[in-house]
């Protein structure tokens, strides 16, 4: 009961977005493995735009997205990564030999990435890069999960990509490294409830800061 009560034994329920699935989840779960092996994570993917809804519906206890705006008196959020941005283009691009690229110099690109009420911050940190480059980008929002990199793929425009996800690109796709002024790393946040906080989203916090600690993620 006093393990339980610690939230070192039980389950918590995990909500996260995809700039977070193939790197930052599975090692916080890993992590969580070894510190509270008797700890259950339920853990799904979600789109950004139904974290606050889940967390009202007491359907998780805790996500992991991009940082975006929330009711101040309602939420609260930790800075658990900041994620470079890199420059994503399908093999056939003719800028795809290039070893980086400036941003300014991608203002006729059209950029792929999914609507904004999808993703809010992802969104915003893509467009608040091309603003802070000096344009103002063409955006095709239509895709959405996996055909956004098809339509990279197939150079219908580029994107960006946070660089923890450079292993699993699929086929036809490559990153490019952006030149200084690079643009802000994506905020990668814990978002959670004030007022239902489970013993068991400390222990998930203490997790997120062991290793942003260790492998410098924020």
């Amino acid at each position: 009961m006093q393990a339980a009560g610690r939230g070192e034994v039980g389950a918590l329920r995990l909500a996260y977005t995809l700039t977070t699935a193939y790197h930052t989840v599975p090692a916080l779960l890993a992590r969580l493995g070894e510190r509270h092996p008797q700890l259950k994570v339920e853990a799904r993917e979600v789109f950004a735009e139904d974290i606050l809804q889940l967390l009202r519906d007491e359907r998780c206890d805790v996500a992991l997205a991009p940082a975006t705006s929330y009711p101040a008196d309602v939420v609260c959020q930790q800075l658990i990564r900041l994620e470079p941005l890199q420059l994503a283009v399908g093999e056939g691009h003719p800028r795809s030999m290039d070893p980086a690229v400036a941003l300014g110099s991608l203002r006729d690109e059209c950029f792929e990435l999914w609507p904004r009420e999808m993703a809010p911050g992802y969104y915003h940190a893509v467009v608040g890069a091309c603003r802070g480059a000096g344009f103002e980008p063409r955006l095709d929002e239509h895709g959405a999960g996996s055909t956004v990199w098809g339509y990279i793929a197939q150079r219908r425009g580029v994107g960006f990509v946070v660089r923890s996800l450079r292993e699993q690109l699929p086929r036809g796709v490559r990153l490019l490294e952006i030149t200084p002024p690079q643009p802000p790393p994506l905020s990668i946040t814990a978002v959670w409830l004030k007022e239902d906080q489970a013993p068991a989203v400390d222990r998930f916090l203490d997790a997120a800061a062991e290793l942003a600690a260790e492998q410098a993620w924020a």
